[in-house]
């Protein structure tokens, strides 16, 4: 009967979960095309920029007390200032001369959908029981990555109709009915703007996956075109990584309840493995074969280290606090993607795609051990009080 109850509370939640991040899974792609053939493709990079600069924003706006102040009560008006926001995207789109719009709306965005993807995060903690979150976590980390699998081909089918200058409406008449499908107003944020305590470990875990994962995005079609001499196998290869990840995520799903590693050795445990995969990807992948094996394997640990993510935060954090945990563990991904895509755009003309590939893989490395090591230092050991302290601040 609970199995029952609970699968129903999380068929409720993903009617409005899916219609939040269609548009968020359909932007990137959509404002390449309706932007980027129109007015340049790099002014359509620069808005995509936008988005990942809003979202680093919820990091400086939930770690002050005037922005926690700010952030109260904020319940359904979120998640009608995405669609607004949204639907100014696509008029900048449509209207000439409305492009500095357009990147305004895209950084507003950014921000209010992490903002968004948090309270989302906290509604599922708040209807489910304790002992089936994670099994949820899971499955819906699958259908998290159906629907990124699925948006190129959205994308695809629109172009091929010759609708091209109208690609942003949809995710505009998607983000509107997200506040429609909301079974009530949800709670974001505590009365208090008090400052959430601890944790800071899955933030730099965040960070170091969004390093891998936005280090493969932007290496692999250099990648493919250099060695392969086959731009086209980029795509393919980033398929695979989706394809992986439904199946690395349908696995994980039934065999989480019975793992019986911590949250945080288990996630170390995955980020080892993306970063190895990667490093793998600089140094290996030199055949058609291999760099499509590497995609899936790559892909086969994604969905699981962002379902253990999710319920690491789930159980460090008071309920009250999941909004502005999950949302900041959002941000913290977005800061690793967007440092992996400045140092492609400013390194690889000088080391190549695949050195520079093979850095973020010992960044993110280097950002692996630190979690790792930090905890363990003991206090009796010579300056071990000064380490320690250290340790339980940034830990």
């Amino acid at each position: 009967m609970q199995a029952s109850s609970s699968l129903r509370a999380y068929a409720r939640w993903s009617i409005a979960a899916t219609t939040f991040r269609l548009p968020i899974a359909l932007l990137p792609v959509a404002i390449e095309y309706a932007i980027g053939t129109t007015d340049g493709f790099r002014l359509a990079s620069a808005i995509i920029g936008m988005l990942s600069l809003g979202e680093i924003g919820v990091l400086l706006l939930t770690g002050h007390r005037a922005g926690r102040r700010l952030l109260l009560r904020r319940g359904h008006l979120l998640f009608w200032a995405i669609a607004v926001a949204d639907a100014l995207l696509a008029a900048a789109s449509l209207v000439p001369g409305m492009l500095a719009l357009a990147i305004v709306a895209a950084l507003a965005i950014g921000l209010l959908v992490a903002l968004g993807a948090g309270s989302l995060r906290r509604e599922l903690t708040a209807v489910l029981p304790r002992e089936a979150i994670e099994r949820y976590f899971s499955w819906d980390a699958v259908v998290l990555e159906v629907i990124w699998l699925a948006s190129p081909a959205i994308v695809a089918l629109q172009v091929s109709l010759s609708l091209t200058p109208y690609l942003l409406i949809l995710p505009a008449l998607c983000a509107l009915a997200t506040p429609l499908a909301m079974r009530r107003p949800p709670v974001i944020y505590r009365a208090e703007a008090k400052p959430i305590q601890g944790g800071k470990w899955l933030l730099a875990a965040s960070a170091a996956e969004g390093v891998i994962e936005a280090g493969f995005i932007v290496a692999i079609v250099p990648i493919a075109s250099g060695v392969l001499h086959l731009a086209v196998f980029g795509s393919i290869a980033l398929a695979l990584l989706s394809v992986g990840s439904v199946v690395g995520g349908a696995i994980y799903a039934p065999l989480s309840r019975h793992l019986r590693i911590p949250p945080r050795p288990r996630i170390l445990i995955m980020l080892s493995g993306l970063a190895a995969g990667l490093a793998v990807l600089a140094a290996a992948g030199t055949t058609t074969i291999a760099l499509a094996v590497i995609s899936l394997a790559l892909g086969i640990l994604v969905a699981p280290t962002n379902a253990a993510r999710a319920y690491a935060t789930s159980t460090t954090f008071q309920q009250e606090d999941h909004s502005s945990a999950f949302a900041r563990l959002y941000a913290s991904y977005s800061v690793g993607a967007v440092f992996s895509s400045a140092a492609f755009a400013a390194l690889s003309p000088l080391l190549g795609a695949r050195a520079t590939t093979g850095l973020d893989a010992g960044v993110a490395a280097l950002v692996i051990l630190v979690i790792a090591v930090l905890p363990r230092i003991r206090q009796d050991r010579p300056g071990g009080k000064l380490w320690g302290s250290l340790a339980r601040s940034w830990i």
